[in-house]
């Protein structure tokens, strides 16, 4: 591993009067950009081109003292905690930068990403999604890997997941993290080191940039890390301007533990008095288990749930398991027994991030969508003749459907990804008695989701040329 000259970034003597004053702990030292190893380039180095978009990639070294958090009082389901600092340990770890290399190009806004490392490696999962609006946007992304089973194991499926100490030892062999306890606190330093009030040292991975706001995003295992952070953290750290969760699922109503000794409450809900908005965004997949853990809208929270959506599309799987098979050398996603769910999940997350961005700027808040409708005991979706979920967020694709969509599908391995069994001949024609009035429809109802805000202009056209070429009725 080579890296450039390390520097030590100093402790600010005053800060805004808006961001509380800094402690020696969470000003983290920087080194980099980082270089050499044995593959010569960072795990989970973009698959999308760069520098088409003129963007550029590097990588950096932060190392410090991390706190971990205990609990005030009992934890209660609303969200609404006190926490306390319960410990200290030395982490070393590093972030991605993907920036725009025009500085007139910057919008203004760094998206902080917590890597996904459910599979017992780093994935930058909200990046695979939104890159497209990421980039033409001009926001700088920021990946970081803040827990010990994406950084140093051990390997959760062995043969197969890889950290990063494991990967290229020459390049990562020097980082440490003493454990997740620890993540939380390791985020929010990440942030402070490229928001607003960074301090200014060299080296300085933004380079310049004049930086307004720090939105926080994690999908899947990372949204349940966010939740938790915005209940716990957020409030005594402040590090984050805006906080975008994707597809919370699982135990606690999709939130992790704050500590591994701390009995948590079930369900979590996202506490209603943070000062920063909170977007939700939850697939078909997701419901269910999120279900208990809903929060009404407010001033400072939305909920946006997608009918007929799946936790990991067609889109996820073609991205993530190019990056798999590059980065791991696996044979990549696959191996479900039906036609993977292909609605365009990827399109929301881009525009889940315009919104969350114009929210935190200029504080327009996103249009509040209808949930998925959940009844019975134990709760189902409800359904309608299609068999398609009632309710929700419906895109193109489930406003003027084609197929049957399901958020689950079989067997256990691709359960995520739903499936999609596409409309008999005769029922196509019942409800489309010519191309002419699919593509009308089809043109309304992603007319409607643009307004609403659900799609951005770009995504738009793209589900209106899709449904030109479609052999339907």
């Amino acid at each position: 591993m080579t890296t450039n000259t390390r520097w030590v970034f100093p402790v600010l003597a005053l800060l805004l009067a808006l961001t509380p004053p800094a402690r020696a702990a969470d000003v983290p030292t920087i080194s980099g950009p980082v270089s050499g190893g044995t593959h010569g380039r960072p795990f989970t180095s973009s698959l999308a081109d760069l520098a088409a978009s003129g963007y550029v990639e590097e990588e950096y070294f932060i190392a410090g003292t991390a706190t971990s958090y205990g609990a005030g009082k009992s934890f209660e389901s609303d969200g609404l905690w006190s926490v306390a600092p319960a410990g200290s340990q030395p982490f070393k770890t590093r972030i991605l930068v993907r920036r725009p290399k025009n500085p007139a190009r910057f919008n203004g806004t760094v998206v902080l990403e917590w890597q996904n490392v459910s599979g017992g490696f780093d994935v930058d999962a909200e990046w695979g999604y939104a890159y497209p609006e990421l980039m033409r946007g001009g926001y700088v992304w920021v990946g970081v890997s803040a827990q010990r089973a994406g950084v140093m194991g051990p390997p959760l499926r062995a043969g197969f997941s890889q950290p990063l100490t494991l990967w290229d030892p020459a390049r990562y062999g020097s980082l440490s993290i003493p454990g997740d306890d620890f993540s939380y606190d390791i985020f929010s330093q990440a942030a402070r080191l490229v928001g607003p009030h960074r301090p200014q040292a060299t080296p300085d991975p933004l380079y310049g940039l004049k930086v307004s706001r720090v939105l926080g995003i994690g999908a899947s295992q990372s949204a349940n890390r966010l939740a938790t952070y915005a209940d716990a953290v957020q409030p005594v750290a402040n590090a984050l301007d805006g906080i975008l969760i994707a597809s919370r699922i699982g135990q606690r109503g999709g939130a992790a533990p704050l500590a591994a000794d701390l009995t948590m409450p079930d369900p979590v809900k996202i506490r209603p008095d943070l000062k920063v908005p909170v977007l939700v965004v939850e697939t078909e997949s997701d419901v269910l288990s999120h279900y208990p853990a809903r929060t009404p809208d407010s001033d400072h929270y939305r909920l946006w749930e997608l009918a007929g959506t799946a936790h990991q599309n067609q889109w996820a799987d073609s991205y993530f398991g190019d990056e798999i098979k590059r980065d791991l050398g696996g044979s990549g996603l696959g191996g479900c027994d039906r036609t993977v769910n292909d609605l365009p999940t990827q399109h929301v997350a881009d525009a889940a991030i315009h919104a969350l961005n114009l929210w935190a700027k200029d504080g327009k808040a996103p249009a509040i969508a209808p949930s998925i409708a959940i009844s019975g005991s134990p709760a189902m979706i409800e359904r309608d003749d299609l068999g398609n979920a009632k309710g929700g967020v419906r895109l193109p694709g489930i406003a003027v459907p084609s197929a049957f969509y399901g958020g689950l599908g079989t067997p256990e391995h691709c359960r995520l990804e739903g499936f999609k069994v596409p409309l008999d001949r005769e029922t196509l024609k019942r409800l489309y008695p010519s191309h002419t009035d699919y593509v009308w429809k089809v043109k309304n109802a992603a007319a409607a989701a643009e307004k609403a805000g659900f799609l951005l202009p770009q995504e738009a056209a793209e589900e209106v040329r899709q449904a030109e070429t479609a052999a339907i009725p």
